[in-house]
């Protein structure tokens, strides 16, 4: 392997770009090839007496997140010639760095603690099991008829009760309302909603979820979150109340007005969010379409995250319970992204970065220095 080649290679293993495959073919290289395991320990001796540390630790975690993306959207061939070039690092704020060999361990097995539960519809006293698959199912009950395919619901009812839609950890989820309005569902999100709407159109929501509405200029849509409620006409827009006693919205097109119950009102223009938080009133920005409704996608990008809520984000995100055994330095944050289809990948990231151990114990992934 030549000289340049095995350069690249030490690139893309210190910039989190290799794969878990990939980063086991390196532990297989290191300890049967001695002519490419001193070539290896060369570059980490120059990288040492460069002074590597105190370089990378000059790229911020904004400048880090937009790497991180372009990795996604670029071939990731392609992606690896660049990082190479460019040396990045998908390194905590804290600027910690570490020029250590691959770890020696087998991958833990946390694959198989992913089981998820299935999506609850909740309706006039029963409770429907809602299958996340490719086949179409379609469910009579007394006072709907219920058609499901492909992680999405449709129905045919008038009947205007409420009723409760649950997606648990780990899992997105679609419906179609019966005025056409579209609502997708992050995980461990429940919406209460009627089948039919008669006069105003009104729902609830606890989690995330972003809203695509129908306009109907006599009929304006409301949206209840724990804290706040928020107005709508011809409306996309994503609500967020995961963080408890605050409430994110970000309208993407359209007009909103999100209202606190108490005589505070905020009205929103496309690409502004505003976050309310529970005795201090509302405060507004603009927000990164793609970071917001990434989830969509089964993506969940992570900027400057301290590490206890980067845990419990994983949680959600996989449906898998992390838990810390020992203190995790509470200074210390960290930038990257989640793919829900790529957990391992993530596990791996977070070893190279933040120098975080996992171990597989009582169906949880435990964490520790």
């Amino acid at each position: 392997m030549e000289q340049s080649s095995i350069q690249e290679l030490y690139i893309q293993y210190l910039t989190g770009v290799l794969t878990v495959d990939e980063t086991r073919e390196l532990e297989q290289r290191l300890e049967t090839d001695e002519p490419f395991r001193q070539q290896w320990e060369l570059l980490k001796q120059e990288a040492e007496a460069l002074g590597a540390s105190a370089y990378l630790q000059q790229i911020d975690s904004a400048a880090a997140l937009q790497q991180i993306k372009f990795k996604r959207k670029t071939n990731f061939q392609v992606y690896k010639l660049l990082a190479a070039a460019a040396v990045l690092l998908l390194l905590s704020v804290g600027g910690y760095w570490f020029l250590h060999q691959p770890p020696k361990e087998k991958s833990i097995p946390v694959a198989s603690l992913v089981t998820h539960k299935a999506v609850q519809l909740e309706s006039n006293g029963a409770t429907i099991q809602l299958a996340d698959d490719s086949g179409q199912h379609t469910i009579a009950l007394k006072n709907a008829t219920i058609n499901a395919a492909n992680g999405s619901m449709q129905y045919a009812s008038l009947d205007t009760t409420l009723n409760t839609l649950s997606v648990p950890a780990g899992q997105t989820y679609h419906i179609r309302l019966s005025d056409g309005s579209e609502v997708w569902l992050n995980a461990s999100t429940r919406l209460r909603f009627p089948f039919h709407f008669t006069g105003k159109r009104e729902v609830f929501v606890e989690g995330e979820a972003y809203f695509r509405i129908a306009a109907d200029a006599r009929h304006p849509f409301i949206v209840n979150t724990p804290l706040t409620a928020i107005q709508v006409l011809g409306t996309s827009f994503n609500v967020n109340t995961y963080q408890p006693n605050k409430v994110k919205t970000a309208l993407v097109d359209g007009k909103v007005i999100t209202d606190n119950r108490k005589g505070q009102l905020e009205e929103l223009k496309p690409g502004i969010q505003a976050d309310y938080t529970n005795g201090e009133g509302f405060s507004t920005s603009r927000f990164d379409p793609e970071e917001v409704l990434s989830w969509k996608d089964d993506i969940y990008y992570y900027h400057s995250k301290n590490l206890a809520a980067l845990l419990e984000e994983a949680s959600r995100f996989y449906g898998i319970r992390f838990t810390a055994v020992e203190d995790l330095p509470a200074s210390q944050t960290v930038t990257g992204l989640m793919d829900r289809k790529r957990l391992e990948d993530f596990l791996s990231d977070l070893k190279t970065t933040a120098k975080l151990n996992f171990t597989v114990k009582n169906n949880e992934v435990q964490v520790h220095l």
